[in-house]
């Protein structure tokens, strides 16, 4: 309801729009040269590792970011003559997870139900694809940057000279990114008051560990904490 009601006013006419100030910076983290919290694993047990390895790989691919994303070519998201993606117009329905339903030659169902379930990441979709050119993400695509723009954005983007904040931010120099998490240095070893405090720490939670399991024993773990 919320959702419809933003639409009906951007389409008015009406609705909240960026408007930085001087001395704005928008902050980058950039990439940790160590990646991210994301880990993929094979089994010790697996019975074909190859096979895990080759789908791995594939989804790292061009294609494969796609196609996890955005479902098979040609159904939400195409490839136009001079090379560029553009989404579908059964893809303006569908993205990016609506329970639109699926055409029976893409095995029918609806499209929330065929998405992607795997709870984790391969590139980000602020990557460039080196087959189009473009980034992964298809709401930065030139074709859906000036696809029926509302006049909420038009307006916007007549009074700022560009097409997106990003475009605004960069060109006036208002991006900054900050230093890396993590270096090439040795890890600095942990101080011996510090080291001594986390193992009082550790005891504590073993000792207590069995009365976690009742409610009745939180007024004892609240005195054993205090203490």
């Amino acid at each position: 309801m919320v959702r419809d009601i933003e639409v009906a006013s951007f389409t008015e006419g009406k609705g909240f729009a960026l408007v930085p100030f001087a001395e704005e910076k928008v902050t980058s983290y950039g990439q940790s040269p160590y990646g991210g919290n994301r880990v993929w694993a094979i089994g010790s047990k697996a019975k074909e590792p190859e096979r895990i390895m080759e789908f791995l790989s594939w989804l790292y691919s061009p294609e494969g970011v796609m196609e996890a994303n955005y479902g098979p070519k040609g159904l939400a998201w195409d490839i136009d003559e001079s090379g560029k993606p553009f989404v579908t117009e059964f893809g303006w329905k569908a993205l990016p997870a609506n329970a639109e339903p699926v055409p029976a030659e893409y095995g029918g169902g609806t499209f929330k139900d065929g998405t992607n379930q795997i709870n984790n990441m391969t590139l980000k979709l602020k990557n460039i694809n080196p087959d189009t050119g473009e980034t992964y993400d298809y709401n930065l695509w030139p074709s859906t940057l000036n696809h029926d723009p509302d006049p909420v954005t038009k307006s916007w983007r007549e009074a700022m000279g560009v097409i997106t904040a990003r475009e605004y931010f960069v060109k006036n120099n208002m991006i900054e990114v900050s230093k890396p998490f993590f270096t090439t240095e040795t890890p600095v070893r942990s101080l011996p008051n510090c080291s001594k405090r986390l193992t009082g720490s550790a005891r504590l939670l073993r000792s207590i560990h069995g009365k976690w399991s009742s409610p009745k024993t939180m007024p004892n773990l609240a005195s054993s904490r205090k203490r």
